[in-house]
Parts: C-alpha cells; sequence; structure tokens
C-alpha cells in the first residue's frame, strides 16, 4: 500500500507529465518534416518557445520547476501569435492533458499530505508530513497573485477550452 502524499506519488505523477513533455516533443519533431512549410515552420516555433534543450530538458528540472515551466508553457501557448501555432499542429490536446496532469498530481498530493497531518499526533511523524507540504505551499503562494491578478474567462470558441484560464 502507498503512502498518502508519498514519494511514490509524486514519482508517478512526474512520470506522467515527463511522458507528456516527450509526446509534445516527438509530436512537434515529426510535424517539423511536414511537407506543409506553414506547419513545418509553426512546429520550428513551437519547438523554441514550448520546448527546452534538445525538446525534453524540462524533464529533468525538479517537481517545484515542473510546475513552473508547466504553468509558463502553458501562459506562453495561450499567448495569441503562438496559439495560432498552437492550432495549426494541433498540439493543443497534449499540451491541456500535460497541464492537467501536472493539477491533478499537485492536488491530490497537497490534499493528501494535509489529510495526514489532520490526523496525526505531534511530533516527529508530522513534522516530516509538515515538510512534505512546505514546498507545495511555497508554490502555492507564488502563483496566488497570478490567480488573483486575471478572473477566468470561459472560452466558448470552437477549438474548446484554453489551456489555461
Amino acid at each position: 500500500m502507498r503512502a498518502l502524499g508519498s514519494e511514490d506519488e509524486a514519482t508517478e505523477a512526474d512520470a506522467a507529465w515527463d511522458r507528456l513533455q516527450r509526446r509534445l516533443d516527438a509530436q512537434l519533431a515529426l510535424q517539423v518534416t511536414d511537407e506543409d512549410p506553414e506547419i513545418s515552420s509553426a512546429a520550428k516555433r513551437l519547438r523554441a518557445k514550448l520546448l527546452r534543450g534538445e525538446g525534453t530538458w524540462q524533464t529533468g528540472f525538479s517537481y517545484n520547476d515542473e510546475v513552473a515551466f508547466g504553468r509558463t508553457q502553458a501562459r506562453v501557448a495561450n499567448q495569441e501569435s503562438v496559439a495560432a501555432d498552437v492550432k495549426r499542429c494541433s498540439v493543443g490536446p497534449t499540451l491541456k492533458k500535460t497541464l492537467n496532469g501536472c493539477v491533478q498530481a499537485f492536488n491530490g498530493v497537497h490534499d493528501d499530505l494535509d489529510a495526514a497531518i489532520d490526523r496525526t499526533a505531534p511530533g516527529a511523524e508530522r513534522l516530516t508530513l509538515e515538510a512534505l507540504l512546505a514546498p507545495l505551499l511555497t508554490l502555492l503562494e507564488a502563483h496566488a497573485h497570478r490567480n488573483e491578478a486575471k478572473p477566468a474567462k470561459p472560452d466558448v470558441s470552437p477549438e474548446g477550452p484554453k489551456i489555461l484560464p
């Protein structure tokens, strides 16, 4: 049985995020070779704006840095000039899965740690759980002000929901 908020859970979430980042890299690498010069050019621009290194360098980031990178990646993908390339290359669904997976994993671990702390008596075990929760709270603090500044806008476009509100 896996412990709530365990390292195993974080490792599984990280593996899923890394897999989706590799999928995005592969999709764009394939489209760089497309016969349509507009798709090829769009894929090249997206690789430069959404990926690091040779395309998967971001998969080696720490958990906190991956969350921050994912948020930046989604914000860049929603910029008007980049969104057209995202649509042209049909990578919106992969970007959305990447962000949703990251958010779900973060929320799950956060909720599990909160619940475990509530059930744990003061002492060494509780201090360990609180230490595990601390970086997640730091991430929340760092990103909370961004969410307050811009209320979410519903997406009513035929292409579907935006990657980030």
